[in-house]
């Protein structure tokens, strides 16, 4: 199952068409390696929103930290400067920290 967190909030049929494209490249390159197709579902998954057009990475680094951590973000657009901090530390002392 593929899950899509959307930050920016665009139509879901639009990601539907990138996703299915993905996936019809990803299957010719599994064939043209003899190994079989695979299918895949996909589902939209709550998040919270972005309400700029620049905090994109943020946001996505936050939503993959909170999957893997299984963990729920706490980001939003009043604190995205101290997210920015907190992840810049994470990648100097190359350390993944639980907060959220």
């Amino acid at each position: 199952m593929l899950y899509i967190y959307d930050s920016i909030k665009r139509p879901s049929l639009e990601y539907a068409n990138e996703v299915l494209l993905y996936i019809v490249w990803l299957n010719a390159c599994r064939a043209a390696h003899g190994l079989d197709s695979m299918m895949f579902g996909f589902c939209q998954k709550a998040c919270t929103r972005q309400s700029n057009g620049y905090d994109c990475g943020i946001y996505a680094m936050q939503h993959m930290k909170g999957v893997l951590l299984g963990l729920e973000s706490k980001l939003d657009s009043n604190n995205t400067v101290d997210y920015r901090y907190k992840i810049a530390f994470e990648l100097m002392v190359n350390d993944l920290t639980p907060w959220m």
